[in-house]
């Protein structure tokens, strides 16, 4: 039987909050250009704002994100995403016809690297 990985309790505080809410926002920032391409604003402006949207602004609301944070509270955030990709990843079963449709495009990935 194997150990089971205990996730530490969350800090308390607004601080958590807002960090985590930031960290929410910074990766929904590319998916607001569907937004924005479709508002009555100039074509400039949308370039403008699209172009932020994708490029620099995931990642400084990201940095400012971690800012809030603060180590603890990113390392709970990191072990919580973590434990779940691994929970889900242990937990997913392949069926037989799954498998062999997937097999000539795991083969295909292979071969292209």
């Amino acid at each position: 039987m194997m150990p089971t990985q205990s996730v530490e309790a969350p800090p308390r505080g607004w601080r958590f909050r807002i960090g985590v809410g930031l960290l929410v926002l910074g990766l929904i920032c590319p998916f607001l250009i569907l937004l924005v391409t479709a508002s009555s604003l100039s074509t400039e402006w949308k370039t403008l704002i699209s172009g932020l949207l994708l490029v620099g602004g995931p990642e400084i609301i990201t940095f400012v994100a971690v800012v809030f944070l603060g180590k603890e509270g990113f390392n709970c955030v990191k072990s919580r995403l973590i434990a779940f990709f691994k929970y889900t990843a242990r937990h997913t079963r392949l069926s037989r016809t799954g498998y062999r449709t997937d097999l000539p495009y795991q083969r295909e990935c292979i071969v292209i690297d």
